[in-house]
């Protein structure tokens, strides 16, 4: 229930994540973990999966977790509640948190060896954990884990539809293309080929409106091999209740429209586009999650879905309609503002070219052959399309420039930090680094105290070591310079401490 509560109803409340749809009585590896099947494409995914995974064996916190409110959850504020979870848990959190930290160092390490042979700048996450701390799991790693992976699904999602728009765009642009270099018999050949291939594709039986009494009577029948006069609710969400958990998932609510899929597509088909298709079931899941789910969670409860079947619209099968009879993928300006994009990219590789054939010294450029252009036509139009295809990334790549500014702040401040505990490590003796730092305190103090414990021991450290030195007050005084004494002028708690 733990990792219903948190991963699908946290992690995966983004609508469109594209899921693989669970077939109807499929059931789970015997031993494996629901999470052996959580892919969320974050760097971090195998840390959050870790976390969950043990949180999930917390009797008291999986009680808190199924009596909070989901804004409880989503805001971070579940992690008040870590204290209620076991040493024995707590011990296996740190260790997993310290294996996360190797691997953080590891990257930055080789992050700064890409700079300093001036090669791309990998971009390492460092917002999901509190690296000031990197020997223990608190109450700010799991709320850092919770905000920042409900952000990152939430752009992975964004980022999803906003490829589908320049897919489509992109297949809008090569028919113009194609069209504009065709003479006119051509070009009404092809004009009437690619009408007559739509025509196709719309020669499908009747798609019904998802979750409609009509859509789902047709699963219970064809899937569900029951007969359609006795169609239960009740029954029908346990059936599709695949994990036994409670709830339909969104993988679970995809898997409910898999016939009405391959009603429209076919793989065999080269009219069908199966990217499309993919799209499509995104589409039919966001619909039927608008209209049942009340509460927002992005997962239908047993109350929800029969609720669902008791509205009046529930018996009214309006059809649906597909994505190629849809005008909303993309307006008429953005399509302009991507053929402009295109143009002056091409217009850049055309300066760039001109400047690549200029002369050199000791060069000769050689006449052009109008035999030797024809024959090289088909392999520039392989290379307009790979160009195309790379002014996609760029503007992917324009989003992602900031945050990697943003990113190398905490990156330097991470190294920074590692240094110091280094350095401290070296200069502090054996005796005083196992009084300051017993392990079962570690566990116990609140995260502002451990973040501010190595600034600390840098100012203390000094004062330590005079006082191992015995040396007397009034001497130091005579033998320190003017910003030493200063310093200390400026320090009375900590020599009150010492």
């Amino acid at each position: 229930m733990f990792i219903t509560i948190l991963v699908s109803l946290v992690l995966f409340v983004i609508n469109g994540i594209v899921c693989p749809p669970v077939k109807p009585g499929t059931k789970p590896k015997e031993g494996a973990s629901v999470n052996d099947t959580n892919e969320t494409g974050l760097a971090y995914d195998r840390y959050l999966n870790e976390i969950v995974t043990v949180l999930e064996e917390d009797p008291a916190f999986k009680k808190k977790l199924e009596t909070s409110d989901l804004q409880y959850i989503k805001s971070g504020a579940i992690s008040k509640d870590l204290d209620l979870v076991h040493h024995g848990i707590r011990q296996q959190l740190d260790e997993i948190k310290r294996r996360e930290v190797i691997r953080l160092k590891s990257l930055v390490q080789g992050q700064f060896k890409y700079k300093s042979e001036e090669r791309g700048n990998r971009k390492v996450a460092l917002h999901h954990i509190n690296i000031n701390n990197p020997d223990s799991f608190e109450q700010d790693d799991l709320a850092k884990l919770i905000k920042q992976a409900t952000h990152d699904l939430d752009e992975l999602d964004r980022e999803r539809k906003e490829e589908f728009k320049q897919y489509e765009m992109k297949k809008e642009h090569e028919i113009k293309q194609k069209l504009a270099n065709m003479n006119e018999t051509e070009r009404k050949i092809e004009v009437q080929h690619i009408k007559e291939m739509k025509e196709k594709h719309k020669q499908h039986p009747k798609i019904h409106h998802p979750g409609s009494k009509a859509q789902l009577e047709e699963v219970w029948e064809e899937v569900d091999r029951l007969n359609g006069e006795n169609f239960n609710p009740k029954t029908f969400f346990k059936l599709h209740d695949v994990n036994g958990d409670g709830v339909l998932e969104p993988s679970e609510v995809e898997a409910l429209f898999t016939r009405e899929i391959e009603k429209m597509y076919d793989p065999n088909n080269p009219e069908d586009d199966m990217k499309e298709a993919k799209e499509e079931i995104n589409r039919m899941r966001e619909h039927v999650f608008k209209e049942a789910d009340t509460d927002d969670n992005h997962l239908l409860d047993e109350g929800e879905f029969e609720r669902l079947t008791q509205r009046e619209e529930f018996g009214k099968d309006e059809g649906w309609k597909g994505l190629d009879e849809d005008d909303e993928i993309y307006s008429e300006e953005e399509m302009q503002q991507y053929e402009k994009m295109l143009r002056e990219e091409e217009e850049r590789l055309k300066k760039q070219q001109i400047y690549d054939n200029l002369a050199q010294p000791g060069q000769v450029v050689q006449p052009v052959d109008p035999n030797v252009v024809h024959m090289q036509q088909p392999h520039q139009e392989q290379q307009q399309q790979h160009q195309e295809q790379q002014n996609l990334q760029y503007a992917h790549q324009e989003k992602l420039r900031q945050q990697q500014l943003t990113d190398a702040q905490h990156q330097q401040q991470f190294a920074q930090q590692q240094a110091a505990l280094h350095q401290q490590q070296q200069q502090q003796p054996v005796g005083h680094q196992q009084q300051q730092q017993p392990v079962g305190h570690q566990q116990q103090q609140p995260v502002v105290h451990q973040q501010q414990q190595p600034v600390v021991h840098q100012q203390q450290q000094p004062v330590v070591q005079q006082h191992q030195q015995q040396q007397p007050v009034v001497q130091q005084h005579q033998q320190q310079p003017v910003v030493q004494q200063q310093q200390q002028q400026h320090q009375p708690v900590v020599q009150q401490h010492q």
